[in-house]
């Protein structure tokens, strides 16, 4: 047996009680959920870098005058709200060819929930999404989340965290995998849960993780009668990472990281055309630092593999990166960069995965205590292996938040999409603006 397949298994074990309880997530992704292909699971919680509080980011510092503050039920803080939407969308379709606008609403209510203990904690969210499209309703949908969150702090410097979340999402229109011939949008189901264990000795952290992810995908009703089964998609990921940090000063550390993977689809031949079942690894360097007052961050670079049973699938291997980096170019401006390169699934024809690459830039501004600007750029890249086909996505936006007080808020936001695809099954070219107003209740 593999090293890779040994830890996958020991992850597995792990989490199988887990996964037999009710599991919930740690935060929604209200917009359009896990993209198509795409096996991430909830990010590593914050103990897992070294927040060491010197800077403030324009877009998480505490603002007491506006903050929420809650429902006090004894140690328990409820937050309660509710956000209105009303937009446009320039090419609901995602499809140049077919290209249709239309006005949309959404409302997302949500619950969130919190202990007030000195020592461990319990959280929980749940919400939902709805989406109303005045034309086309054959897009309407409502995504449903859930998620739970508990700590166990053993001693000082150790500790253990233990959540999980549901999620009945709906994929995006123009993703890699969602049907072209679909008479409405691709309904699937996520469920995973994560355990993570964290120790400090003197200068050094320990952190080991395992975590898993089922994601399910419903029967796609095609445009002129059938069906296009998606049965194929079914997946379950597992996942241990361990990392290593040492701090050579109070403001940088060094930081080893390896993860293995296990990707074990439900379909195998010959009711499926190729073995997708994987497993796969990635190592890497790199460094935590927070210098003087003006650069707070994380960046690691090594290498990424992903292995496939069937000798016909092509193996992914290469660069791998990570790396988030704010820049903090004064008190009222927030700079921050990012980058990922990762292996993703795929179920395109003659591709057994695709490695995605993508850069983002975003600049929060306060140009008032209750008023926030923001901007930001991103580029990904799909490099699809096995196949000549490549996709470059290209995002912008831009949006405001006005704080009127502690219980409301008004908002606007601009959104561009373009995406260009080349090779012998490409995808449809698009480009997509979106304009959204919107207005939230919290409590």
């Amino acid at each position: 047996m593999s090293k890779a397949r040994m830890l996958a298994c020991a992850a597995l074990v792990a989490l199988v009680p887990l996964c037999m309880a009710p599991l919930s997530v740690a935060r929604a992704q209200v917009e359009v959920g896990i993209p198509a292909g795409q096996t991430q699971i909830t990010p590593m919680p914050q103990p897992f870098g070294f927040d060491r509080g010197r800077n403030e980011a324009v877009a998480t510092r505490a603002r007491p005058d506006f903050d929420p503050k809650g429902i006090r039920l004894g140690a328990i803080l409820l937050h309660p709200g509710v956000a209105a939407e009303l937009g446009t969308d320039s090419n609901v379709f995602y499809n140049d060819a077919n290209e249709e606008e239309d006005i949309v609403a959404a409302l997302r209510p949500r619950l969130e929930a919190a202990t007030t203990w000195s020592r461990h904690s319990l959280s929980a969210a749940v919400g939902l999404d709805d989406h109303r499209y005045q034309d086309n309703d054959s897009e309407n949908h409502t995504d449903l989340y859930v998620n739970g969150e508990g700590r166990l702090d053993v001693q000082r410097g150790t500790y253990l965290i233990l959540g999980g979340q549901q999620q009945r999402l709906t994929e995006r229109r123009g993703d890699p995998d969602s049907p072209l011939a679909s008479v409405k949008p691709l309904r699937y189901e996520t469920r995973s849960a994560y355990l993570t264990g964290v120790h400090e000795l003197n200068r050094a952290r320990l952190s080991l993780r395992l975590e898993r992810l089922n994601l399910n995908y419903k029967d796609a009703p095609l445009i002129g009668g059938g069906v296009a089964d998606q049965d194929q998609r079914d997946q379950t990921t597992t996942i241990a990472t361990g990392r290593l940090e040492y701090a050579l000063s109070p403001g940088t550390a060094l930081v080893a990281q390896v993860a293995a993977n296990m990707r074990d689809y439900t379909l195998k031949p010959p009711l499926a055309q190729f073995d997708r079942d994987s497993e796969g690894s990635t190592y890497l360097l790199g460094v935590n630092t927070d210098l003087s007052r003006l650069v707070r961050g994380e960046l690691t670079v090594g290498y990424l593999q992903q292995d496939y049973d069937d000798p016909a699938l092509k193996d992914a291997k290469g660069l791998a990166l990570e790396g988030n980096i704010e820049y903090f170019a004064s008190p009222l401006t927030t700079v921050t960069l990012g980058a990922s390169r990762t292996v993703e699934e795929t179920l395109t024809t003659g591709a057994s995965s695709f490695v995605a690459t993508e850069a983002t830039a975003r600049v929060d501004h306060e140009l008032r205590r209750n008023i926030i600007l923001t901007g930001g750029i991103g580029m990904l890249n799909r490099d699809f292996q096995g196949m000549s086909r490549d996709d470059d996505l290209t995002r912008a936006d831009l949006g405001a938040r006005f704080l009127l007080n502690r219980r409301m808020e008004l908002g606007a936001r601009w959104r561009y999409e373009r995406q260009q695809s080349s090779g012998p099954v490409a995808d449809p070219e698009f480009d997509a603006n979106r304009f959204v107003v919107s207005a939230s209740v919290r409590l």
